[in-house]
């Protein structure tokens, strides 16, 4: 079983420098609201802009002193995503229901949910 603080631990490395300045709360609004897509850090700290409203005044502003003026890519964390999905996926299996359905359900192949029930857990 997963803890809560698991998909930090599977945090890509440029998350892990965000989060390094605006911690991992910081890290994970921003993968929230931005995930998949580019920031644009502005070069100087202004009160009521959209990221002091989302991180908060000292977050923004240790954001904005590291990585102000460049665009960060801020991850999805896709991986902590389908890791749920092969665990509801394992767990129906084994509560009976099929591989056909399986697939079906998550719009996988047959051979993908096999490959999925062959990892160890």
């Amino acid at each position: 079983m997963r803890t809560e603080s698991g998909p930090l631990r599977e945090m890509p490395p440029s998350l892990g420098r965000i989060a390094e300045v605006a911690g991992r709360q910081g890290a994970l609004a921003l993968v929230d609201r931005h995930g998949g897509a580019y920031l644009k850090v502005p070069r100087r700290y202004r009160a009521g802009h959209p990221l002091s409203l989302l991180l908060g005044t000292e977050a923004a502003t240790k954001l904005i002193r590291r990585f102000g003026g460049t665009r960060l890519y801020i991850a999805k964390l896709d991986d902590p995503v389908r890791t749920r999905r092969n665990d509801e996926i394992i767990r129906s299996y084994e509560a009976g229901r099929s591989v056909v359905r399986l697939a079906r359900e998550y719009g996988l192949s047959e051979r993908r949910i096999w490959a999925i029930l062959k990892t160890p857990g």
